[in-house]
């Protein structure tokens, strides 16, 4: 049988530099048959993204926001402004489009829903990273090696259960594919990614619930030292306050956990002032670069709190207990409109005794968009 010699791709995307393995020919054509289909992705993507933008153009419109307006500010008909150095055209004409639809919508979350809960398909997802749903608990596996069933998790791989954001209210698991599958490809670990109850049908604790019955259930298969959290948004607040529950409960918390633009301070008085046009916080700073509007941001707050009286669990900012942390991972952006409750959360971190690992990513609005 004939061979060639030539580098083996690992998943992670890199070529190892320890030596030439060795492909057969039926190998060869089975890459070169994944090249086409790669290719075929990359047209998909595009007209997706299209689609997205035809998509964006609706909200507008249902928006009641004048066409030669919208198209004057957001998609070239007059300049586009890169408000910050490193954003080029389409970055922040999506800024833009996005930031106009986040401030113009009802404020009504089940209508935004319809808008805002759409799944990633699965065509656009990496072809080296696998997905499997889940019944119970609810949620999505990712791996970049086939899965097993839930019931044969291998006890010495790594493992980390994603909450995914939304201001608590929003998304589901389907909409932060494209994230989990990267988070995936960088790890090399299984991530599962939880769905919760959310709000304003399910206010707190249900959410919290939802998520430590995820985590109770690894744990009956998986040792919490092979675990760790993340989380984006309201996501990564679900990851703080599990593992405070966790803590509480006498359960193992898990490892460490990463948390990308983590939303942790709910009762944030910024909030009012930004939505008021005064104050010297990164909500007042940064709103006319960030998407996210303060006042749609404390409507999903008080949804989320319902009843509840304000607790660490609510709000883990106001946390007394942050020394029980596990090490922490934390990713924000420069310009958005968390980023001193999010620096305030690691400085009190780090206080407690608490390794924090905090990186601030320039001219990055929220969740890096």
């Amino acid at each position: 049988m004939t061979h060639c010699a030539m580098p083996r791709r690992y998943a992670g995307g890199d070529d190892r530099s320890s030596g030439l393995f060795v492909y057969t020919a039926k190998e060869v054509c089975v890459q070169a048959r994944a090249s086409r289909l790669a290719f075929l992705g990359d047209v998909l993507a595009v007209c997706w993204r299209l689609c997205e933008a035809v998509y964006f153009f609706v909200i507008n419109l249902l928006c009641g926001i004048p066409i030669s307006d919208f198209l004057a500010k957001t998609i070239g008909l007059g300049p586009i402004v890169c408000l910050r150095p490193s954003w080029n055209i389409v970055f922040g004409a999506t800024i833009k489009v996005l930031a106009t639809a986040a401030r113009n919508i009802t404020r009504d979350v089940r209508i935004i829903r319809i808008f805002s809960n759409h799944s990633v398909p699965s065509f656009l997802l990496p072809s080296s990273v696998h997905r499997s749903s889940n019944k119970a608990p609810s949620g999505e596996w990712f791996s970049i090696s086939k899965h097993r069933q839930s019931t044969e998790l291998d006890p010495h791989d790594r493992y980390i259960l994603f909450f995914h954001g939304g201001a608590f209210c929003l998304c589901n698991t389907g909409t932060h594919r494209d994230m989990v599958c990267r988070l995936a490809r960088a790890t090399g670990a299984h991530v599962f990614a939880a769905n919760y109850r959310k709000p304003p049908e399910f206010p707190f604790p249900a959410a919290l619930d939802d998520c430590l019955e995820a985590y109770r259930w690894l744990l009956d298969r998986v040792d919490a030292s092979r675990i760790i959290f993340a989380g984006d948004s309201a996501g990564g607040n679900l990851a703080v306050t599990t593992i405070l529950a966790c803590e509480a409960r006498g359960l193992p918390t898990p490892a460490g956990a990463i948390l990308l633009s983590p939303w942790l301070d709910l009762r944030d008085p910024a909030v009012a002032a930004a939505g008021s046009g005064v104050g010297g916080s990164s909500w007042a700073r940064h709103a006319a670069v960030d998407y996210l509007p303060a006042d749609l941001t404390e409507i999903c707050a008080r949804h989320y709190r319902g009843a509840a009286e304000w607790s660490e669990l609510v709000s883990p900012a106001m946390s007394c207990r942050l020394g029980c942390l596990p090490p922490l991972h934390v990713e924000y952006g420069e310009c958005e409109v968390l980023s001193d409750q999010v620096e305030a959360f690691c400085r009190a971190c780090a206080a407690a005794g608490v390794d924090v690992r905090a990186e601030r990513r320039a001219d990055m609005v929220h969740n890096f968009l």
